[in-house]
């Protein structure tokens, strides 16, 4: 292989250690791999104490880590290319809704949003300094 196709000795560290194992797992492997990880995401996070503690979220993390990696793997082998459907452009479109829940808010926005909220948090904060109006 030349190194115009994007594999060769000069790549990343992690491109080279993704092309090593690419080698060494089947397709099939590599495919049962990306679901197990999937899998214990989606079971295990919850069941782990909520994903409330540090520790889960990294071991989730890791996890997450592991399944793009043997989804790239797949994809090398199997040469199909990663299909969302609709229910997977539903979960997407949750989750960026999600994600948009934890940017916090200007407080001048959250006073014209939600008197109350705004209110609540000047007075949380009335310790910690001088909070902007």
């Amino acid at each position: 292989m030349t190194t115009t196709d994007g594999v060769g000795p000069d790549r990343p560290g992690l491109a080279r250690l993704v092309d090593r194992l690419a080698r060494r797992l089947s397709a099939r492997a590599a495919g049962r791999g990306v679901v197990f990880a999937l899998l214990l995401l989606v079971l295990g996070v919850p069941l782990a104490l909520g994903g409330a503690h540090r520790p889960t979220m990294a071991a989730a993390a890791l996890v997450a880590a592991v399944a793009a990696v043997l989804l790239v793997i797949y994809k090398r082998h199997s040469g199909v290319g990663i299909q969302v459907g609709r229910f997977g452009a539903l979960l997407l479109a949750l989750g960026g809704y999600t994600a948009l829940q934890l940017v916090p808010l200007p407080l001048p926005l959250l006073d014209w949003l939600a008197p109350p909220t705004a209110e609540l948090l000047r007075v949380s904060l009335a310790g910690a300094g001088p909070v902007p109006r």
